[in-house]
């Protein structure tokens, strides 16, 4: 894994929204690419983006041999889930409780999503996953994750290590978030 650090340009971006971190990963490298002028005038939001961008790097890293990738939903929440530090836009926003997003169409390229929806989508992204940990713990999470990084399916993977098929899971998250689910993924 490479990291760049430069020097030259400031460490600066929107009060902790996992957004503008994920621009600082490569995925065609696998290369982190730090700005640190001024980075240590926020070092506790300097230490997340970093650690977000090292687990991007590490499942990058791991998904080389796979020909799929997992849903981009799984792997911004654990991503943020594993930072272990709450990224204040998104604090604000579960506390104004938006209706969450389908997770369907949270699997790919998050670039098309209009950026007044990014705060909800990464929301989102962290309640369903750990709602996943919640019910079926961290190991069988990891080896859910696994299961993907081989390149299979989501819902042959989710079968395979939790028992229940992507469908039912949806269900069960939906059920669970029920006042927070937007009427189009009920």
């Amino acid at each position: 894994m490479k990291v760049v650090l430069h020097t030259e340009k400031k460490f600066s971006g929107p009060a902790g929204v996992p957004n503008w971190a994920d621009t600082l990963f490569n995925h065609t490298s696998g290369s982190i690419h730090l700005p640190i002028q001024g980075a240590l005038d926020d070092l506790a939001l300097f230490s997340r983006v970093v650690r977000h961008q090292f687990v991007h790097a590490l499942f990058h890293e791991q998904a080389k041999n796979g020909s799929t990738s997992p849903p981009t939903w799984l792997v911004e929440g654990l991503a943020i889930h594993l930072t272990e530090d709450p990224w204040p836009d998104m604090e604000e926003s579960r506390q104004k409780s938006p209706p969450l997003m389908p997770l369907p169409s949270l699997h790919g390229s998050w670039v098309q999503l209009p950026s007044t929806s990014l705060s909800t989508a990464y929301l989102t992204a962290s309640a369903a996953t750990q709602h996943l940990i919640e019910r079926y713990s961290m190991y069988t999470v990891r080896q859910l994750m696994d299961v993907l990084m081989t390149g299979q399916p989501l819902e042959t993977a989710m079968q395979q290590k939790l028992s229940v098929s992507y469908e039912q899971f949806q269900r069960q998250w939906a059920q669970s978030h029920k006042p927070q689910m937007s009427a189009s993924s009920s």
